[in-house]
């Protein structure tokens, strides 16, 4: 979209638009980085899974409660702590940025041929800023593992209805089978795993929040009519 014809004003934005696309970059591979770090992965699960069934029959197997609370929410609170620092930190560049762009819209504003209006400059912010919220790292890893884990709770749950499916229908089968699951996922390791995945998707979840919260802040007041924390040279 083009905003304007003003020669100032499309040096200005072009500016801006370099910056934002730089932390954009930035911030996309650092929080990938950060991804690849602290992430959950399959041989997480597959630890998880044999350490249960281990302290299972040692009979130190903690609750589905205490195992959130001790093992799968600090897990996911290392990718979450580490993931926001990036956008915070990445974010005040992106402010830094805005703060230049302010400053050269009040010189523009200063001369008597022209005048860029506060609403005309927030839809050119939010035009800029609109690359910031596609940085959050792929989800597609935590969506592979929860799709396999509800296969392989599918897969054992039909192993345990197996003779009483054997003559049902479909239809009959297929509830008996969801049946089984749900009370399957009552029980360890896959409550316990369950949880983990569930930890791991709200991580993400808030990451993404936060993304787009601090991207709609720090473009949500117009530099046109707001004094900032600071004046920079255009």
């Amino acid at each position: 979209m083009t905003f304007s014809v003003v020669p100032e004003l499309t040096a200005a934005t072009d500016r801006l638009r370099q910056r934002i696309d730089t932390s954009a970059r930035r911030l996309q591979s650092r929080l990938q980085v950060i991804a690849d770090a602290h992430d959950l992965r399959r041989s997480d699960l597959t630890r998880t899974t044999r350490e249960l069934k281990r302290m299972g029959h040692d009979g130190s197997e903690p609750s589905p409660t205490e195992f959130w609370e001790m093992t799968a929410e600090p897990m996911a609170a290392m990718l979450l702590n580490t993931s926001i620092a990036a956008i915070d930190d990445e974010l005040a560049a992106v402010e830094d940025a805005i703060d230049r762009f302010s400053e050269s819209v009040r010189i523009i504003n200063r001369s008597a041929t022209t005048h860029v209006s506060a609403g005309r400059v927030r839809l050119m912010l939010e035009e800029e800023l609109r690359v910031l919220e596609r940085c959050a790292a792929s989800t597609d890893n935590i969506n592979r593992l929860a799709g396999r884990w509800s296969n392989q709770l599918r897969r054992a749950a039909w192993r345990r209805q197996a003779p009483l499916l054997l003559f049902r229908s479909a239809a009959e089968a297929d509830a008996l089978l969801s049946q089984a699951q749900v009370a399957l996922v009552e029980t360890a390791p896959w409550a316990h795993t369950d949880r983990l995945l569930s930890a791991f998707e709200l991580c993400h979840a808030d990451i993404r929040t936060h993304l787009i919260d601090k991207v709609a802040e720090v473009g949500t007041l117009s530099p046109v009519t707001v004094n900032r924390r600071r004046t920079v040279s255009a």
